[in-house]
């Protein structure tokens, strides 16, 4: 059984700024690091407007396996008992647009699972599941409520299994592209939001629409396991997938914009990069902006990029908030970021501590949602 150990603060601030210019907290898992590395992409701290703090998390399958039915609450039931404010879930805390839109409209599970080990108890009450991502929050409780330390500090690991079945096995086959996890704050420091999502646009098996997610979590200075096991299901129905396949080229780059996902919960898209092997032997470090009709930013939430050939293609998966429900139209503006020197990879840092960046008009791509 692999586990992935939490990575160092210093580590992650500067990507953090990296992928994003909002000082939102960006937490790349280490997989994810290393195949940037290979691409001899500049190595960088990281921030969120989120507040994420990222885990560095190689997911395997529990040794054991809850083999018992969990209650829940049927979205119905759970609508109906919001109408008390003090029931609002661990979303309703996030600064996700999306996770306090679940919360608002009942599009979630609740669970009671729960495990305890030395006076100290994880249970997992919420989980989210839209298609495009799942997210699930994970409380403590007992003699660590005492402590300074955040959850999300003392978290040292998770493994994940889906029906029994190691959450890798979802994964693209015979690649190193596995599936990253993500920690978000929560309501207070015994709180934390955990994310994930598939890589069925990059090759990968999708998730059931129905299945019990098994969770493995080891704490910082608790000597077993954790074991708890949800029930998920998916939340929300209406996903509306649009395939422009649009390219658009400059210089020595090309994008292909090859699916846009919408759901109520949260803006995907899916996009390969190409760089000319006649002008480059290296992909730059690539980001993408996102706006509705009316020229409003999305939140960016998350993503997974990975190179699938001899590293001069890039495939990404990039998660925003949720449109506007009267936007009948996105637009995506590729940027790169800029450097003092580019042979050190030494990036121009803003007064606010993000990497300057510059668009690049000739990528930019108007999607009509129709």
């Amino acid at each position: 059984m692999k586990s992935t150990q939490m990575p160092k603060d210093n580590d992650l601030d500067f990507i953090k700024r990296l992928l994003n210019e909002d000082p939102v907290t960006i937490d790349l898992v280490k997989s994810t690091m290393d195949r940037y590395h290979k691409t001899d992409l500049p190595s960088v701290p990281v921030p969120s407007r989120r507040s994420k703090t990222r885990f560095v998390f190689s997911v395997a399958s529990l040794a054991a396996v809850m083999l018992f039915t969990l209650p829940y609450l049927s979205p119905t039931m759970a609508a109906s008992m919001k109408q008390v404010p003090v029931l609002s879930t661990l979303f309703q805390f996030t600064g996700d647009l999306g996770l306090r839109t679940a919360d608002e409209r009942g599009w979630y599970t609740s669970t009671a699972s729960q495990d305890s080990h030395n006076g100290i108890s994880l249970q997992v009450p919420v989980v989210m599941f839209d298609g495009t991502r799942l997210s699930l929050g994970i409380e403590r409780m007992g003699q660590a409520e005492s402590t300074s330390l955040p959850l999300q500090s003392q978290i040292k690991s998770i493994h994940l299994s889906i029906d029994g079945r190691d959450i890798q096995d979802f994964q693209p086959s015979q690649t190193d592209n596995s599936i990253d996890i993500y920690s978000f704050q929560g309501r207070d420091k015994n709180s934390s939001v955990l994310e994930f999502s598939n890589l069925r646009n990059q090759g990968g098996e999708p998730f059931p629409d129905h299945f019990r997610l098994s969770l493995e979590v080891i704490l910082e200075g608790v000597d077993q396991p954790y074991a708890l096991t949800v029930p998920v299901r998916l939340n929300v129905s209406d996903l509306k997938v649009y395939s422009p396949h649009l390219k658009h080229s400059y210089q020595n780059l090309t994008v292909d914009l090859e699916k846009v996902e919408v759901t109520p919960v949260t803006t995907s898209i899916s996009l390969r990069l190409t760089v000319d092997p006649s002008d480059s032997r290296h992909i730059p470090l690539m980001g993408y902006d996102l706006f509705d009709e009316s020229g409003h930013k999305l939140n960016f939430l998350t993503s997974h990029s990975w190179n699938p050939t001899d590293g001069l293609v890039q495939v990404t998966d990039a998660r925003y908030e949720p449109l506007n429900g009267y936007s009948k139209t996105i637009v995506i503006k590729p940027y790169l970021y800029l450097y003092k020197d580019p042979a050190n990879k030494e990036m121009i840092i803003s007064e606010d501590g993000t990497p300057k960046i510059r668009y690049i008009p000739e990528l930019e791509m108007r999607v009509a949602l129709k």
